[in-house]
C-alpha cells in the first residue's frame, strides 16, 4: 500500500461546521468598526475543554473590503478563529473539531481576550455579498467550577470596494509531532521555510495547558539564527508587532520550539497539545500551514481556503461508524488507549487504487479525541455535516504515536477505503474498519 504523502497533508483541519439556522445580521460594532457578530454561548465543565462553532451570515448586498478587525472572547477563552465560506450553511451551533474545512478561509485567529488588527494600506480581506462566517470558540477550563456563558465575537471595519489589492491570511509554523509521557517534561519543534516570499504582520505563540514555553528563531539565507519571539504563558502569549512588516523569503527559515510539562497520568498528543507560531501574512494564497507531522522531521507547507479549493454547496450529512479489526497486527502502540481518530472524505475521482491521488485534497475532514478502540466490538461515530451530495471514499486512521494529521508508520488505517454516496437533505451512514497498520 502506497499512501501519497502530499495528498494526505490537507487532513489538517488546523485545527468543521457549526452554526445558526438563520441569517444573522451584524450588530453595530465598536468605534471604528461597521459590524459585530457574536457566537452562541455555551458551558464548559470543570477541568475540561470544549470547542463550539457558530454560523452567522452577513446582510451586506454588495462586496466589501475589510481592512480592520477586532476579536473578543470570554475571559479565560483560549482561542477564537473566524472563517469565511462561499455558500450558506444553516446548522445549529454544536461542538466541533478545531481547524475548519479545506475550502474555509480563515480571516482571524486570536487567543487574546481582545485583539485589534489594522492592515497596511491596500491589504485586507474580500467580503462577498451575504458572506457566510463560521466562529470557532475554544475554551479550556482549568478551574474547579463550570464556566457558563462562554462566547466570542468579531468586528469588521470596511473600506470602499477596491481598496484591498493584496489579501492577508493567517499563517501557522510549528509541529504536530507531540507525544508527551505522563509526569514528564518534553520538547518538540520544527524548522520551516515558506513556499513563497511573504511579509509577516504580527506573531504569537500557541500551546495548550501543559505548555511551559515557546521560542521562535529566524535564520536568513546563509546567516546565523536570530531570536524572534519567546513566551512562557501558554494561555495568554504576548503578540509581537513587526513595524512595517517582517519580510520572509523562501531561503529564510523559522525554527519553532515548544516545551511542556505533562503533570497528568496519560500520554498527551496533538491536538490536546499544540506548538505553533501564528498570525497574519500577506500577500496571501490562502491559510498557510508549515508543519512537521507523522513523526517525521521534514517540514511540509500547504495552503487551505477558498483560494485553492471549493468543496461545493453542502446540504447532506455523513455518519461514519469507525471500529478496529479483530486481527489488527503490527500496530506501533496499543490502540485501546485513548487516542485521536481522523477521517477524510475524498471525491471518488481523487482516489486511486492504493490511496488518494497526488495533490488531491480531502473534500471534508473531521476528527475526534479520546477514542479508545479496546477491541472489535467498540466503535465511535464521527459526523461530517454540510457535505455536498456525490460519491466519496472514506479514509480513517487512529493516531497511536503522536503524528497528528499525517498517519505515521504503525498507525491503524482503513484500507480499502469504503465508498459513501450522501443524498441532499439526508444523513447517510457508512461503516469504516481500521484493518491495516501502516507499513
Amino acid at each position: 500500500m502506497i499512501l501519497r504523502l502530499r495528498s494526505l497533508l490537507p487532513l489538517f483541519p488546523l485545527l468543521v461546521a457549526c452554526g445558526d439556522d438563520t441569517t444573522a445580521e451584524g450588530t453595530p460594532g465598536p468605534a471604528g468598526y461597521d459590524v459585530t457578530f457574536t457566537s452562541s454561548p455555551f458551558t464548559v465543565e470543570a477541568g475540561t475543554e470544549r470547542t463550539v462553532c457558530t454560523y452567522v451570515r452577513g446582510d451586506n448586498t454588495e462586496a466589501l473590503d475589510a481592512v480592520r478587525m477586532q476579536a473578543a472572547q470570554t475571559v479565560g477563552g483560549h482561542h477564537v478563529i473566524v472563517y469565511v465560506v462561499d455558500h450558506p450553511i444553516d446548522l445549529e451551533p454544536h461542538d466541533c473539531p478545531q481547524g475548519g474545512q479545506p475550502d474555509w478561509s480563515q480571516v482571524l485567529a486570536s487567543q487574546d481576550a481582545g485583539q485589534e488588527t489594522t492592515f497596511p494600506a491596500g491589504v485586507g480581506f474580500a467580503i462577498r455579498p451575504q458572506q457566510q462566517y463560521v466562529i470557532e470558540t475554544h475554551y479550556i477550563n482549568t478551574s474547579a467550577s463550570p464556566k457558563e456563558g462562554v462566547t466570542s465575537s468579531f468586528s469588521l471595519g470596511f473600506a470602499a470596494s477596491g481598496t484591498v489589492t493584496q489579501h492577508a491570511a493567517p499563517y501557522f509554523f510549528g509541529t504536530q509531532n507531540i507525544a508527551l509521557d505522563p509526569s514528564a517534561k518534553g520538547t518538540s519543534g520544527s524548522s520551516c521555510s515558506p513556499p513563497d516570499d511573504m511579509t509577516l504582520l504580527t506573531m504569537f505563540g500557541h500551546e495548550h495547558r501543559f505548555g511551559t514555553g515557546i521560542q521562535v528563531g529566524l535564520t536568513r539565507a546563509g546567516g546565523a539564527e536570530e531570536p524572534l519571539y519567546e513566551a512562557t504563558d501558554w494561555h495568554a502569549s504576548p503578540i509581537t508587532h513587526f513595524d512595517g512588516g517582517l519580510p520572509l523569503g523562501t531561503a529564510d527559515s523559522l525554527r519553532v520550539s515548544c516545551d511542556w510539562e505533562n503533570t497528568g497520568t496519560d500520554t498527551i498528543m496533538f491536538p490536546h497539545e499544540m506548538c505553533y507560531a501564528i498570525s497574519m501574512y500577506y500577500p496571501a494564497r490562502g491559510t498557510l500551514m508549515c508543519t512537521t507531522m507523522g513523526q517525521k522531521d521534514d517540514c511540509f507547507c500547504f495552503y487551505q481556503g477558498r483560494e485553492v479549493y471549493d468543496s461545493g454547496a453542502g446540504g447532506s450529512t455523513v455518519e461514519m461508524t469507525v471500529r478496529r479489526a479483530a486481527d489488527l497486527a503490527n500496530v506501533a502502540v496499543d490502540p485501546s488507549a485513548p487516542r485521536t481518530a481522523y477521517c477524510g472524505l475524498y471525491h471518488a475521482e481523487d482516489w486511486g487504487p492504493t490511496g488518494p491521488k497526488v495533490d488531491a485534497f480531502p473534500a471534508y475532514q473531521t476528527y475526534q479525541t479520546d477514542v479508545a478502540l479496546k477491541d472489535e466490538t467498540v466503535s465511535v461515530v464521527m459526523t461530517q455535516r454540510d457535505v455536498t451530495p456525490g460519491d466519496y471514499r472514506v479514509f480513517c486512521y487512529l493516531d497511536t504515536v503522536g503524528g497528528g494529521f499525517y498517519p505515521a508508520k504503525g498507525v491503524p488505517v482503513s484500507f480499502p477505503a469504503p465508498t459513501v454516496t450522501p443524498v441532499a437533505g439526508e444523513t447517510t451512514q457508512v461503516d469504516v474498519t481500521l484493518n491495516l497498520a501502516l507499513p
